[in-house]
């Protein structure tokens, strides 16, 4: 079996845009999503880990929440002069 790795590594800066909808990860297992919000204006926020079914954990400054990974950028870095 393959495995896939993402292209991010954990603590990288992402940036995850306006109307997208985090999920909470749950405290339980039975508990499948305890908190949904959408993002009212982009975020941004620091990688964590890469999850099933193209989605990441990503940690904002309201906690961790499960982003999908098709929403989710990588900030590059910029090389200053």
């Amino acid at each position: 079996m393959m495995e896939v790795t993402s292209p991010l590594k954990t603590g990288d800066l992402v940036h995850v845009p306006a109307e997208v909808y985090r999920f909470k990860k749950p405290d339980l297992q039975l508990d499948f999503f305890s908190s949904v919000r959408k993002t009212e204006e982009p975020m941004i926020g620091l990688f964590c880990k890469e999850l099933d079914h193209d989605q990441y954990l990503v940690s904002f400054h309201d906690g961790e929440w499960i982003v999908p990974a098709r929403n989710t950028y990588k900030i590059k870095e910029s090389k200053s002069a």
